[in-house]
């Protein structure tokens, strides 16, 4: 009787190499998979510890801004029953009018016993009336240790406490030397029984930060009527932006995995063609000695998954180990704190379970098909080549449809909340792209050859042989160009995003900074008098005031289509929250960041593109503002007031938000409080920096709010802020070409496993060994050739489908980097290749044609 496992052993075992090379295909893309979510995972584990470190799990921080308003229990107990809220902390700040700090930079705060302040303030127990919690940073900076006497200075008298507990209070807490007094010893400081000035929230869902912010604010204005020009509401954006960054390294590491998992797939399917001649002779000796056809599928099926699992094992194996290593090299670039942490379950086990999966696939699916061939015809070893597919005329013209059909219902779908559904069509799309180049490249490569063997006759007789070699290789050529060309495409693809986005924000700065130079000056609320003394500064050529955001709670009208999410952090109940910035027109005209249509008389709003493409937003539509909705900022005193758009800008002026509407402040009716600026743009010569830079400083005594930055300032955080993207970008971009330089090593190393008896016939046919090794030579360098251009091709059709057509961008190809990853394909195919005709060439007649 057979049995299946005994065959599936006896196979393996006869054939090492071929065993390697699919273990080896396998174990690379689960093992690159496994890496990358242990780097996510390692990512997410070390923000989260900062966060935890800095912000103790704080979400918000509510509170008086000046300590003019003082809550109680009761607003405790509204905030507590909000929704989304999980713990709340109570402090009371008794100096808040003062700067908070004593002479000794000490900062005093009253904690409540609620478990919810225990919590956030990391306390192990409640404080005593009599007793004090310091600070580590204060006890080490002072010598106190817990169970000593301190006196401490209060406005009124020194007094005297028990050093109870030193603590660790996270740093959104407070400065580093905090002392915590129980709520009612500084309720009896400051003679406010009851007083509360600061509650410090953690919530269920931190994703619902904002709109918890609003219900808590509307809760406490409402207890409160007149509080909201004395609240503030901290959010913790530094938290959101870590975890965002944690999130973007996930997403990025699942995308990655991803095409790794596809590539190394394609290499298994691409090993096991090159061995499929082989594999038949195999099915035609089982079958000639009696085994039925379901006892070869059952073998085969039972090699297959024997091969899978040693793949995936080794490669999780592999990951696991490699991906500490790997993140100690790569976090000062990344920007990320990566702690050792292993993925969950759940994230790992799907990962390697789905690379299992497809490398079975790869190899079962190829591996049936050829068990439906005749043992004699097997044996004949004629089968293979009839079998090879021919070229399918519909694959590229399906592609090409799909392309088209993709771009069009991303034409028919409206913006707003499809940004997602766009993106996700504009891929398929570019994917379609991709396929039309791969699948149209061998048969222009066949045509070349079509053309050229008529011109090589008697002349290039190794090249002749070559082109000859490399079109009877249908099927392993394809798939060495797929495998190769993914390299470059990956390259094209991800440099040139990586370059697009650098560029892109270089033009931002350009708008805020016009040649030769500018100094935007920010001032807090001071009055536009103040502000022409700046803009009439010796040296100046052309300035513009900014204002104040004004009316920032602002309900649009229905007149025009909008829709009221496209900005999670301008959305209000109602409608879309909209900010009036007085500016100075003429200025912002003279230094070219608004058109001329921007003047004139009437009040004419300004836009930017990204509302007007939001909202619908057009040239000479008319807003209709219902008044605001709440007190936050002063409002106008017009009340509907309508704007006009005169222009739409592409990019915010020097920095302002995509939802602010810029509009000529002699044309908008202010309150006196409302008349405010909060920046001034000043071009001048670059020879006059240091006349103005001087008039700057000694202003600053007058007013003492004010800062300055130049271009070459603004540019080097540009470089700062695009340093973690770009690292982010460009690693993934690694991974995929270091995936497709061992593809490319593995796919060849497979070829020439494949053909060693073809050589060894022509080395019996009379072939020279020089001659066998040139052959060899050029046809593996054809071969390289073919895949560099369609992956490059495929990168280019990538971008024009997805990026060019869909988003409207300009990109910019950085080539130096897209040839040198081109130069290393080229380098390792040589490489290869050299030895791939070194090894024909030294292939031993006899002992190639043995079997295994």
């Amino acid at each position: 009787m057979v049995r299946p496992s005994g065959l599936a052993w006896r196979s393996l075992r006869h054939s090492p190499r071929r065993v390697a090379l699919t273990v080896a295909g396998a174990a690379l893309g689960v093992g690159l998979t496994v890496a990358v979510l242990c780097l996510a995972s390692m990512a997410r584990a070390g923000v989260e510890a900062r966060i935890q470190e800095e912000f103790g799990g704080i979400d918000l921080v509510v509170g008086s801004m000046d300590g003019r308003t003082w809550f109680g229990p009761e607003d405790l107990a509204e905030i507590e029953a909000i929704a989304g809220v999980r713990d709340v902390g109570v402090a009371y700040f008794p100096f808040a009018g003062d700067p908070f700090e004593t002479d000794q930079a000490i900062r005093y705060v009253g904690l409540s016993p609620h478990p919810g302040t225990l919590q956030l303030f990391k306390l192990p127990r409640p404080v005593g009336d009599d007793e004090v919690f310091v600070s580590d940073q204060m006890a080490a900076d002072m010598g106190i240790s817990a169970g000593q006497t301190v006196t401490l200075p209060f406005p009124d008298q020194p007094r005297t406490f028990r050093v109870g507990e030193i603590v660790s209070p996270p740093l959104r807490a407070g400065t580093p030397k905090l002392a915590y007094f129980s709520l009612r010893t500084m309720q009896d400081v400051a003679g406010q029984p009851g007083a509360i000035t600061a509650f410090y929230i953690r919530l269920i869902d931190p994703r619902l930060k904002l709109q918890t912010a609003d219900d808590i604010q509307e809760a406490l204005e409402r207890r409160h009527p007149g509080v909201a020009r004395d609240l503030t509401v901290d959010m913790a954006f530094e938290a959101d932006e870590a975890r965002r960054t944690a999130g973007g390294l996930r997403s990025l590491g699942l995308l990655t995995g991803s095409l790794t998992l596809l590539v190394s797939a394609l290499l298994v399917v691409g090993v096991t063609q090159f061995t499929l001649r082989e594999r038949l002779q195999e099915i035609a000796l089982l079958r000639a000695v009696g085994a039925t056809l379901k006892q070869a599928r059952r073998a085969l099926l039972v090699e297959v998954l024997l091969l899978g699992g040693l793949g995936a094992l080794t490669g999780t194996a592999a990951g696991i180990v490699l991906a500490p290593a790997v993140g100690r090299i790569l976090s000062p670039a990344l920007g990320v704190p990566l702690v050792t942490a292993l993925p969950s379950i759940g994230e790992l086990l799907p990962a390697v379970l789905l690379g299992w999966g497809l490398q079975v696939a790869a190899v079962w699916i190829p591996v049936r098909r050829a068990t439906r061939v005749p043992p004699v015809q097997a044996a004949r070893q004629t089968e293979v080549d009839e079998a090879m597919a021919p070229f399918r005329w519909w694959v590229p013209l399906a592609a090409l449809l799909g392309a088209l059909l993709f771009q069009v219902l991303g034409a028919a779908v409206p913006g707003g909340r499809n940004e997602e559904l766009l993106l996700f069509l504009a891929l398929l799309s570019g994917l379609c792209g991709v396929a039309a180049c791969f699948s149209l490249v061998w048969p222009v490569l066949r045509l070349a050859m079509l053309v050229m063997r008529p011109l090589l006759a008697g002349r290039g007789r190794v090249l002749l042989l070559a082109l000859r070699n490399a079109e009877s290789l249908q099927r392993q050529g394809r798939w060495t160009t797929v495998i190769i060309g993914s390299a470059l495409a990956a390259a094209v693809v991800g440099f040139t995003l990586v370059r697009t986005y650098e560029e892109q924000q270089t033009q931002a700065l350009r708008a805020q900074f016009p040649t030769p130079l500018v100094v935007a000056t920010y001032i807090d609320t001071v009055a536009w008098e103040k502000g022409e003394k700046i803009v009439g500064l010796p040296g100046v050529v052309q300035a513009a005031a900014v204002g104040w955001d004004v009316g920032a709670d602002w309900a649009n009208a229905s007149e025009y289509p909008v829709d009221p999410e496209f900005s999670e952090s301008q959305t209000v109940r109602g409608g879309l929250r909209l900010s009036l910035v007085p500016v100075d027109m003429h200025g912002l005209a003279d230094l070219g960041l608004v058109p001329p249509e921007a003047l004139g008389e009437g009040p004419r709003a300004v836009i930017t593109r990204a509302m007007a493409r939001q909202t619908g937003l057009q040239v000479g539509d008319v807003i209709r503002l219902s008044g605001p909705a709440g007190e936050r900022f002063p409002p106008i005193t017009v009340d509907p007031f309508e704007l006009r758009v005169a222009a739409v800008i592409p990019e915010p002026v020097a920095g302002l938000w995509d939802t602010d509407i810029l509009v000529d402040h002699d044309q908008l009716p202010l309150r006196e409080e409302a008349d405010r600026l909060d920046k001034v743009l000043i071009n001048f010569p670059l020879e006059q920096y240091e006349l103005v830079e001087a008039e700057l400083t000694a202003l600053k005594a007058e007013i003492p709010e004010l800062t300055w930055s130049t271009e070459e300032q603004a540019r080097a955080a540009l470089r700062e802020r695009t340093r973690r993207q770009r690292a982010i970008l460009s690693t993934g971009v690694g991974v995929l070409v270091l995936m497709g330089l061992l593809a490319t090593v593995n796919t060849m190393a497979a070829s020439l496993h494949g053909r060693r008896r073809e050589h060894a016939t022509l080395r019996a046919a009379g072939i020279a060994v020089p001659l066998l090794f040139r052959m060899v030579l050029a046809e593996n360098l054809l071969l390289t050739a073919g895949a560099l251009i369609s992956g490059f091709a495929a990168g280019l059709s990538f971008l024009y489908l997805s990026v060019i057509v869909t988003a409207g961008w300009t990109i910019w190809i950085p080539m130096p980097l897209v040839g040198a990853v081109a130069g290393a394909s080229l380098l390792t195919a040589v490489l290869v290749a050299l030895f791939a005709a070194r090894t024909a060439a030294r292939t031993q007649v006899l002992d190639a044609l043995r079997q295994e």
